[in-house]
């Protein structure tokens, strides 16, 4: 090559990278085709409040169910310490007005005998972490699935095999509505017992999935650095036998929803943005690319379809800190460029709230209700709050009048 020529080339390859450059960016922040199409009605109604009932100190990990009559029962972790590991407790209170009000706050996991196929299998340890509430309404019934490790164990140390105990599923339900008050009655734990070999493992948390006489859990384990997936517990009897998904990459906690088309979405935490998978039938799943319009931090987020088939995904809108706690519509199927711009769901003011996990579910005539977690400023994890949304109603055309 003559020298000449190497100030063209040079000056060629530098055009190109700023082209490239350009692109990306162009890409990143282009305008999205989705709408946001729901209005905040109120936000930071408190569901676990600062110091309440005085038994616990901080409240994580919330879960949300609705039922048909449009009774919202709303769970979460109730800790005597911030860590994930202790003498951890699953706690539910109940609104009947669409979230703006919240009532019966009751201990969800009162239960110490452990029934698996109808026989007794021991009792769990006064010290045990209940955690990872994942709740869903399935035929005339609330279901709710929970992990439970011994309390003084921490992550670290079961996921090595270091502890004597490894992590346990199970799972209970209520159909006693008129009883979703002060005499609420569950039925007895039951055992999911995962085949694969692992050490810890959790459940959602959040939302199950109920389609078609289908449960649909999602959940993950580990066995230290091996055998790390994320998967699904499967049952078509409605928890009398389960079978399990193959892996969808690697583990961390995630939520499913429906595609207009019948597949399914799941959503997983992931550093900057959320990690996509699709499964047509639950068991096998595909890698979908990544929304670089789509930003998040490493956080669990809520993910609903809602009736009129727009995806939405709750979590703080923020690429590193856990702050901005926002709500995202996808027409498209959850396809990537297809985010419409963060709702904010925090009451305007000076500074952020730290915020956290969160949970969605839709009510009738259009509304949303989205929990999450919230900390006044200067505390971290200390309550867990509501917002409301509605989807106005659209226009009626003069031909269908």
């Amino acid at each position: 090559m003559s020298h000449n020529k190497l100030p063209i080339t040079f000056a060629y390859l530098v055009l190109s990278l700023f082209t490239f450059q350009v692109a990306t960016e162009a890409f990143a922040q282009k305008k999205p085709t989705t709408k946001s199409v729901y209005q905040v009605t109120f936000t930071e109604q408190e569901v676990f409040p600062d110091g309440f009932n005085g038994a616990f100190t901080y409240f994580r990990i919330p879960s949300l169910v609705v039922t048909p009559a449009g009774c919202l029962l709303a769970f979460c972790e109730g800790r005597l310490q911030q860590r994930d590991w202790g003498d951890t407790d699953i706690i539910m209170k109940v609104s009947r007005d669409g979230g703006r009000n919240w009532k019966h706050s009751r201990l969800a996991n009162n239960h110490h005998e452990l029934i698996v196929g109808g026989r007794n299998v021991g009792a769990i340890p006064k010290t045990a972490n209940w955690r990872n509430p994942t709740s869903v309404y399935a035929k005339n019934a609330v279901y709710l699935f929970l992990s439970v490790d011994e309390g003084g164990e921490s992550q670290g140390k079961i996921s090595s095999g270091k502890s004597r105990f490894k992590t346990r599923f199970f799972f209970m339900h209520t159909n006693h509505e008129r009883e979703w008050g002060d005499g609420i009655r569950w039925s007895p734990l039951r055992e999911i017992v995962v085949p694969h070999a692992y050490y810890w493992g959790a459940t959602g948390p959040g939302r199950a999935l109920y389609l078609k006489g289908r449960l649909i859990v999602p959940a993950n384990t580990n066995r230290g650095q091996e055998n790390k997936r994320s998967f699904c517990f499967i049952s078509d009897d409605l928890g009398e036998t389960w079978r399990f998904s193959g892996p969808a990459g690697s583990s961390t906690e995630n939520q499913i929803t429906n595609l207009s088309d019948g597949r399914l979405l799941m959503s997983k935490r992931a550093a900057g943005t959320q990690e996509f998978w699709v499964s047509a039938d639950a068991t096998r799943w595909s890698r979908l690319p990544k929304d670089p319009g789509l930003v998040t931090p490493l956080v669990q987020t809520g993910l609903l379809t809602d009736p009129d088939g727009t995806i939405l995904i709750s979590g703080p809108a923020h690429r590193d800190k856990r702050i901005r706690m926002s709500l995202w519509c996808n027409d498209r199927d959850g396809s990537a460029g297809h985010w419409g711009r963060p709702i904010p769901l925090e009451a305007p003011g000076p500074g952020f709230d730290l915020n956290g996990y969160s949970c969605i579910a839709a009510l009738p005539a259009g509304r949303l209700v989205v929990i999450y977690e919230d900390s006044k400023r200067g505390s971290a994890y200390r309550r867990i709050v509501a917002a409301g949304l509605v989807r106005p109603a659209r226009p009626v055309s003069k031909e269908r009048q």
